[in-house]
């Protein structure tokens, strides 16, 4: 979009309609966790079914920790607000881990850490509407962080760095963080793109955001792919490599679909709560 173009998004509110949507959501989520925990069982005879829907359940579960965090932005104070953030991916990759055991524990709270942490500074950087958010227009400034918001982004990102010092990374190092570092950057944008998109009061614009989340998806996959079969080029197209496609491809889209849902109930209890915001993105 041109910069100083005025968009006008909804405002998410976590009232009793909400709460009915995002518990709906939570039920589906144990139900279809309950059939794809076990590899071994699947939801229908096919192999390569029964592991891209493990590989979008996995997506969601991650997608809803981030969620979660992201619904944390009703809360006004600061300290409060970044301590729940700090039980919720603590208590949600723990569980996560429990239930799939794919990557070592450290390894996934690493990744949320990381994804949450760039999370706060891009939705607040491009304007995605807080979770009942009471502020005054005058008050909502663009790029606007309070000194809390900077202490505790500093820190957390310090003790990430430390603790990711004696981590041992799954695949080479060389390729590892690289990998890491683009999807701390790229899944917070495709996410806040698609929050705004779905938050819009107008349909007007939310349809290129959508198109450039999907062209960031299916990018993303490959490159992941890429990365995480190590292959030195040229690429081997075999059904590995594809294999892996798919299954990042599936993890992307649950992510989405969680934040999809989220702001699809925030929309649905916003009624006419509504801000308008510069938008450059």
């Amino acid at each position: 979009m041109e910069a100083g173009k005025q968009q006008t998004y909804l405002i998410p509110l976590l009232n009793r309609r909400a709460l009915v949507i995002l518990g709906s959501w939570a039920l589906a989520m144990i139900v279809a966790t309950w059939r794809t925990a076990d590899p071994a069982h699947g939801i229908v005879e096919s192999h390569e079914i029964n592991f891209a829907f493990r590989c979008f359940i996995v997506g969601c579960w991650l997608g809803s920790i981030a969620v979660s965090c992201w619904i944390t932005s009703a809360v006004k104070k600061t300290v409060m607000r970044y301590g729940l953030q700090i039980a919720l991916v603590l208590v949600g990759v723990t569980s996560f881990w429990g239930t799939f055991s794919d990557d070592p524990w450290l390894s996934t709270l690493v990744d949320m850490v990381g994804i949450v942490l760039s999370q706060n500074v891009v939705f607040a950087w491009i304007a995605v509407p807080r979770w009942n958010d009471t502020r005054e227009s005058s008050q909502r400034k663009r790029r606007q962080f309070s000194i809390g918001d900077l202490i505790a982004i500093t820190t957390v990102f310090a003790l990430l760095l430390t603790s990711a010092r004696d981590f041992l990374p799954p695949i080479r190092a060389e390729l590892y963080w690289p990998v890491l570092i683009g999807i701390w950057l790229t899944v917070p944008v495709a996410t806040a793109l698609l929050s705004q998109a779905m938050l819009l009061v107008a349909s007007r614009g939310g349809l290129a955001r959508v198109i450039l989340v999907g062209f960031v998806l299916f990018l993303g996959s490959f490159a992941m792919a890429i990365f995480a079969t190590e292959f030195e080029f040229p690429i081997e197209w075999n059904d590995l490599f594809f294999l892996y496609v798919l299954y990042y491809l599936m993890v992307f889209v649950g992510f989405l679909c969680a934040f999809a849902v989220a702001s699809f109930a925030g929309r649905s209890a916003a009624q006419h709560a509504a801000i308008t915001e510069s938008a450059e993105l």
